[in-house]
Parts: C-alpha cells; sequence; structure tokens
C-alpha cells in the first residue's frame, strides 16, 4: 500500500504484522467495517511486529 487512498481488505484475520515506512511523520489508519477508527500508527517509520487484523476492514496508509 504505498498510495494514499482507502484499501479494503477483505477476509484478512488473525495476527500479522504492519510496517509504517512511508515519508517521516506519516500517519496510517485502520478502520473496522462501519468506517470506524481502530488505529493511528505511530508516525512513520514505526511498525508492529504483533497485530491482530480481525476488526480491520480498510487501510488508509494517509
Amino acid at each position: 500500500m504505498w498510495a494514499c487512498g482507502d484499501y479494503r481488505l477483505p477476509g484478512w484475520v488473525g495476527p500479522g504484522s504492519w510496517g509504517n515506512n512511508q515519508t517521516p511523520g506519516t500517519v496510517a489508519f485502520f478502520l473496522g467495517k462501519g468506517g470506524w477508527p481502530i488505529l493511528d500508527t505511530s508516525t512513520a517509520p514505526s511498525f508492529n511486529h504483533v497485530y491482530d487484523w480481525t476488526p480491520v476492514w480498510i487501510v488508509s496508509p494517509c
């Protein structure tokens, strides 16, 4: 996910990881089924080695 926009994640369930490697200072947003925010990542660069993707339906990388 390298361009700004909403990326739908059909069927992503269970554990995984994420990395925010965009322009320093950029924040990514994880949204639930109804479009409500679940997580605002730390500013780039940031990462999480263990994350549960089950409630996430949309990722907006910037």
